[in-house]
């Protein structure tokens, strides 16, 4: 069938999903790994929390149960009080805000990724620039540009600590070369914990790129989704995570400037319930949101789990310490096997699901090093195992790999296996 029924955006979204990286991640899901198809193949591509999966799932079934409330389109489409009200509550306990939240500052819709769509129509105009650090989540730029029509400003660091204060520097340069290009940026994502390094930015440097954002009148997400993700760490290079919302930035930045988004996906193991929130005081955003929240609403099932697990706080404590014990011995283990096989990978790492994995090494001598990374990743589908390779997150340099560690056990030691049959296998 001819394109030409298509309108223009219609033929240019065809042609780049036609030429997306998600080929490999649909091949894996459709045959995955488990005690009954251990010929499966084992994702360790997509950050979900799949160590906790069946701890919810077996909550869920316990204490759920569906009224008729449940089947309707609900109270408002930006969702309903009584749970924005459980939402902001769990923010305040767990995130230390300086101030409690006010349930009537957070919306509540699909999913981050939808809220960040969302984001991108409200906060920029089409081939307006969004600043993300180099490597950063790959759905980002989808997420702003895909309908959006944002461009991404990526900011390179040639080996410099990006998580130093003195690295705001380069976010300054990048937004002066994009604005020669004619590009001007308006939102910078501030991924905290950071996806793919699993490290935390330290106060410090935030308040510098709160500076930068500041004088340049960009708006600052924050995106916090991996809050409570936290595990035991010995690097001394490791910063805790800390909430944007839990010490007064109004001397650096206007707070109508900075807005958190979080979510039910990853700290309570919850992705397919597809429900994201974000916390602004920013009352113009607010209305904007809540004016196009009907196209992005959750599910009043979704609605309704969610509200309920999160009403349920003695539940979520326990919870929560089960996750940050489970992602401690999960990071044990890949990082153990890492260093035994000699591949190194990035330190300072203390939230998250992921490690940034180093395996330049093992890249073919013969072809163009990106090139290689695409031919390692292969051979590690061969194998049965999925990473993410490093083009698809924005990495500077070829050979890098993210690794989603949070698996059960068995699963995890089995992955690791396949991965080091795959890069051995070219050596």
């Amino acid at each position: 069938m001819s394109e030409a029924i298509l309108s223009q955006r219609g033929s240019a979204l065809a042609k780049r999903f036609e030429k997306s990286h998600l080929g490999a991640v649909l091949k894996v899901a459709r045959n995955p790994y488990d005690e009954g198809n251990e010929d499966g193949y084992i994702n360790f591509g997509i950050s979900d929390n799949y160590a906790m999966q069946g701890e919810m799932t077996k909550y869920i079934n316990e204490h759920i149960h569906i009224e008729k409330l449940s089947l309707t389109y609900g109270e408002a489409p930006w969702g309903p009080r009584r749970l924005r009200a459980a939402m902001a509550k769990h923010m305040t306990t767990y995130f230390q805000p300086i101030e409690p939240i006010d349930p009537d500052g957070i919306i509540c819709v699909n999913g981050v990724t939808s809220l960040v769509e969302m984001l991108a129509w409200i906060l920029a105009d089409p081939g307006d620039g969004i600043l993300l650090p180099r490597p950063i989540y790959q759905a980002f730029i989808d997420d702003f540009g895909l309908k959006g029509g944002c461009r991404p400003v990526l900011v390179g660091f040639q080996g410099r600590d990006q998580f130093a204060p003195d690295a705001a520097r380069a976010y300054e340069e990048a937004i002066v070369e994009a604005r020669e290009k004619g590009v001007a940026v308006k939102v910078f994502i501030l991924c905290n914990p950071h996806n793919p390094l699993g490290r935390c930015y330290p106060r410090e440097t935030v308040i510098e790129l709160m500076k930068v954002c500041a004088r340049h009148k960009i708006h600052i997400i924050s995106d916090e989704i991996y809050a409570l993700s936290k595990y035991q760490s010995t690097d001394s290079n490791a910063v805790p995570f800390e909430s944007v919302l839990s010490w007064d930035f109004s001397p650096y930045i206007d707070k109508d400037y900075v807005h958190v988004a979080y979510g039910m996906s990853k700290d309570l193991a919850s992705s397919g319930l597809r429900l994201g929130t974000l916390y602004t005081t920013n009352r113009p955003l607010l209305a904007a949101l809540q004016g196009i929240s009907r196209f992005h609403s959750a599910s009043s099932l979704a609605i309704t789990a969610s509200t309920l697990i999160l009403e349920d706080e003695a539940y979520v404590a326990r919870f929560a310490a089960k996750v940050q014990t489970t992602l401690s011995e999960c990071v044990r283990i890949a990082a153990e096997t890492f260093t035994r096989e000699g591949i190194p990978f990035a330190d300072g790492t203390s939230a998250g699901f992921f490690l940034w994995v180093d395996m330049r090494q093992f890249l073919p001598k013969d072809v163009d090093g990106w090139e290689g990374e695409k031919q390692l990743a292969a051979r590690m589908v061969e194998k049965k195992v999925y990473m993410t390779p490093g083009a698809q997150l924005s990495s500077e340099e070829p050979g890098w790999f993210r690794i989603i560690f949070s698996h059960e056990r068995k699963t995890l030691v089995e992955g690791l296996r396949r991965v080091i049959l795959a890069v051995r296998a070219g050596t």
